[in-house]
């Protein structure tokens, strides 16, 4: 079926299935993939929140699945799928950095790949990184600081006593 742009806010739930169903995209190009229907109902979830915040101002989603649900790809398929639809934007918040590598690094190329197949049109997936991932000159100048300061009184506690200031031991 070709993607339908219209059909995809009405009822995004066949689009889905051609993604990660049976004889779905990803096996039809030879993609490493498992169908799960908690995956596919997962994405289902995702997609129908992704579609119904359309005219809404925008909605939050914030999904829940067991570990092993294929949850990186049940939101990545909706939501490449989703701003190819609107030629807009989705941003996918990640806590951790892993997360992020595997988003841009394994699973990404692989749902574009299937969105372009489906679609005709290629997503981009780049990652977006928080301030604090990078140096600031002005921190990074007030860190060597405060470490040229320590430095001496570090040398002095390490440097030998002088003869008959010795600590006894026992």
């Amino acid at each position: 079926m070709a993607f339908d742009t219209t059909a995809w806010f009405e009822n995004p739930a066949p689009h889905i299935e051609e993604a990660l169903g049976e004889g779905g995209r990803y096996l039809e190009l030879g993609l490493p993939h498992v169908v799960s229907p908690e995956q596919i109902a997962y994405a289902t979830d995702v997609a129908q929140a992704l579609t119904r915040s359309v005219g809404n101002g925008g909605l939050v989603a914030m999904p829940e699945a067991e570990t092993g649900t294929g949850k990186t790809r049940g939101y990545l398929i909706p939501a490449l799928l989703h701003a190819t639809a609107t030629g807009g934007r989705v941003l996918i918040a990640t806590y951790r950095i892993d997360l992020r590598s595997a988003i841009v690094e394994r699973e990404g190329p692989g749902a574009a790949a299937v969105v372009e197949a489906m679609t005709g049109r290629r997503p981009s997936i780049a990652p977006l990184m928080a301030r604090s991932h990078f140096a600031s000159p002005s921190r990074s100048e007030g860190l060597a600081d405060r470490i040229a300061q320590e430095k001496p009184l570090a040398a002095a506690r390490s440097a030998p006593s002088p003869p008959g200031h010795e600590h006894a031991r026992n």
